[in-house]
């Protein structure tokens, strides 16, 4: 999937109709700005004051005027570029939020959210600093070029030799500056990635004694990136400096083309064409274009650096939103009804994980779907939940295709219980009812017995109000399974799915799994390790070469040491 485009919006199609007027208008100035000024005599009722008076008024309201062009330029094209990385960022958005959950998320694309909020500023820089002045600078050089040609020839030429040079510059300085723009991200992506590491990794490192080896490295990659930042930087400031260069280059190229003879014949009787007789008008309307150039060439070279700042941050973007996510047909509906979903699979193939899976499971049924590790437990979990779509072959919830039902519906049903659903930074009460909304004191206590997380508050000091940091790390494994649990039946699952070893290791999670099971409230399926475990479940599936290759009569209760 490629970016969507800037013109999809009608919103966006306005604001570029707008800048297109806006460059437009500016051309208009300059064109009328020259012509004006042209008319100003030398003398005016044999007044050189008067003249003068004319022309500063005449320059004075095309200055006014443009100053109004280009402050409302400047906030169209903001809101153009703002309402754009809007929009990506939404879906961006959406995809990592749906990839996170069936393993396409952050950690497969190598992204950190710094990387991919600078990526998104360049993208906003681009349509809004970039294409939005490539546009109106544009169409403002055509109406130079055109009031140059009314003014003085001379002029019009010496400003295209300037354009023409101008435009060999940018394309030798581009070509370089890519390399320069890949390597300072390819750098600083290095030099990030290894202190981000070394940061988390910082008690093995002063266990073993390695801060000085550790340091060297930084010191070395600092380095490399500062030599690439300084490349980055000449480059940079070649481009900027090719507009600056445009008003005395423009100026001398006149100068001397207004002293070459006319004609050769005039040359080989040692006669010279005099300078253009340009009144005062003509030279001051001359002058003024010659700043118009200047800032329209300025403008060129700043959307040429944004464009290729855009280009490095574009692939990593596209990435992202390359990856499928489920969504709605037309004639998608809400899950109707409610109590325990019955769940079928017919001939699933999911990649090389899933290959002509079939199963069903019966309303408020409990199974536990065993198998080696990359058998495809989780898959079927994730299948069930619709985070991901069978490639082939069709998942059923309640009687029906899972895509017959909408997705928020779906959602709302079948919760999932697994460290890739992480609890979220805040109180332990505000995680449980995250999902629910507040809860009533009766349905509070009933979840905290179920779950043991009521057993679990006498150790911490603030109990349901004790801080949670991101992803409850600042707690022990045991009590945040327990709290995940506790949040996924807040919401009264019709299905619910655990996919959380944690389930096997602590044997308080392990007991609050099974009075959850021996309530019968909702259909259960769990991603259970090797060929014993400690939880009983009605039925036991066994997974091999991407088939269910066995149905076993619900496990015994078997304790962990005598599992391994």
């Amino acid at each position: 999937m490629n970016l969507p485009g800037v013109l999809v919006a009608r919103q966006r199609r306005r604001l570029l109709a707008r800048l297109v007027l806006n460059g437009t208008a500016q051309a208009a100035v300059a064109i009328v700005a020259a012509l004006l000024a042209r008319k100003v005599p030398l003398a005016a009722s044999g007044s050189a004051d008067a003249t003068i008076v004319e022309i500063g008024f005449t320059l004075c309201v095309a200055a006014a005027s443009l100053f109004t062009l280009r402050v409302t330029e400047r906030a169209d094209a903001e809101r153009l570029g703002q309402h754009y990385v809007t929009r990506v960022r939404m879906l961006v958005f959406d995809h990592v939020i749906a990839g996170a959950l069936h393993g396409h998320g952050h950690q497969r694309y190598g992204l950190t959210m710094t990387g991919l909020v600078s990526d998104l500023s360049g993208l906003r820089d681009w349509v809004s600093s970039g294409l939005a002045r490539l546009l109106v600078a544009g169409l403002s050089l055509v109406g130079v070029f055109v009031a140059l040609t009314l003014v003085s020839p001379v002029a019009s030429t010496a400003a295209g030799i300037t354009v023409t040079v101008f435009a060999c510059g940018v394309v030798l300085a581009v070509r370089s500056q890519k390399d320069h723009v890949r390597e300072m991200r390819r750098r600083r992506g290095h030099l990030a990635a290894n202190l981000g590491e070394k940061v988390l990794a910082a008690g093995a490192i002063q266990q073993f004694g390695q801060t000085s080896r550790e340091r060297r490295q930084v010191r070395h990659q600092g380095r490399r990136l500062a030599r690439a930042a300084v490349e980055r930087a000449t480059g940079t400031a070649m481009l900027r400096s090719l507009s600056d260069m445009a008003l005395p280059l423009t100026a001398a190229i006149m100068l001397i083309m207004s002293n070459i003879p006319s004609v050769l014949a005039s040359s080989q009787s040692g006669l010279r064409t005099a300078a253009p007789d340009l009144g005062v008008g003509d030279w001051t309307a001359t002058i003024f274009l010659f700043g118009m150039l200047q800032g329209a060439l300025r403008d060129l070279a700043r959307a040429c650096i944004h464009r290729l700042a855009y280009e490095q941050g574009r692939a990593r973007i596209e990435e992202v939103i390359e990856t499928p996510i489920p969504k709605d047909s037309f004639v998608a509906r809400d899950l109707p009804g409610d109590g325990p979903l019955e769940v079928d699979f017919e001939d699933v193939h999911v990649g090389t994980t899933l290959s002509g899976f079939a199963g069903h499971v019966r309303p408020g049924e409990s199974v536990a779907v065993q198998g080696p590790s990359g058998s495809g437990k989780s898959t079927v979990l994730a299948l069930t939940a619709r985070l991901r779509d069978a490639e082939v072959g069709l998942v059923y919830l309640g009687g029906q295709p899972v895509s017959h039902w909408t997705i928020t519906s779906i959602r709302r049903a079948v919760m999932l219980v697994s460290p890739d659903v992480p609890l979220l930074a805040g109180t332990i009460i505000q995680n449980i009812e995250y999902g629910s909304g507040p809860l009533t004191a009766r349905r509070r206590a009933e979840l905290l017995r179920l779950t043991g997380v009521g057993a679990a508050l006498a150790t911490l000091p603030d109990r349901l109000d004790t801080r949670i940091t991101e992803g409850g790390r600042n707690l022990p494994e045991g009590i945040c399974a327990r709290v995940r649990l506790a949040r996924a039946l807040a919401c009264a699952p019709r299905a619910l799915l655990i996919d959380d070893p944690v389930f096997w290791s602590d044997g308080d999670a392990r007991a609050a799994l099974t009075r959850v099971i021996a309530t019968r409230r909702s259909t259960i399926l769990i991603a259970a390790p090797g060929r014993a475990f400690g939880i009983k479940t009605d039925r036991v599936w066994r997974i091999d070469g991407g088939r269910l290759a066995e149905v076993a009569p619900g496990a015994k209760v078997i304790p962990l040491a005598q599992a391994h």
